[in-house]
């Protein structure tokens, strides 16, 4: 079953982000914030329903009344200076516990509120090689088969740094 999120899903939720960088290639390089984690979900389900900036949809998928996918979107001006508006995803992470088709419900529930709101004028939804090797098929059969067009590239260096510890992040 899909639905909107509430407060009280904020634990589940924690524990399945936990999941999701635990099998990310940020894994043992850097250090999640469980104070940033919990401010972050907090904000985002208080502000569901706006159609402003900051605006979000976060979605969760159950499998016997326990979260499994979730999906957080977030509404902000067009590259960060322009009156109208832009809707992305923030998060989406759908488990293999979760329903099948729940992704392709997530990205027509993504789509939908983008679409529905007057100021949006770009919806812009990808994948990543954070936790995908095959992100480039994941998001042309996610988003490409949906009518969506690759939009650019993008480039990045990963630095060899010190992993602050546990104490240092909470």
């Amino acid at each position: 079953m899909i639905r909107h999120a509430k407060a009280g899903d904020i634990p589940r939720l924690r524990a399945l982000i936990g999941e999701m960088y635990a099998a990310s290639k940020y894994a043992g390089v850097a250090t999640l914030a469980p104070k940033l984690v919990q401010s972050m979900l907090w904000g985002s389900i208080q502000h569901q329903g706006s159609l402003h900036v900051g605006g979000t949809l976060v979605l969760v998928s159950e499998v016997g009344g326990v979260i499994e996918a979730f999906v957080i979107g977030e509404l902000a001006p067009v590259y960060g200076i322009g009156v109208e508006l832009m809707a992305f995803d923030r998060f989406f992470w759908v488990t293999d516990r979760a329903p099948p088709g729940t992704a392709i419900a997530f990205r027509n529930a993504l789509h939908e509120w983008a679409y529905h709101n007057p100021q949006v004028i770009e919806a812009t939804f990808g994948c990543t090689n954070a936790i995908r090797k095959d992100f480039q098929r994941a998001g042309e059969v996610l988003w490409g088969n949906a009518g969506y067009e690759l939009s650019g590239v993008m480039y990045e260096a990963m630095f060899d740094r010190k992993k602050p510890s546990e104490s240092e992040a909470a």
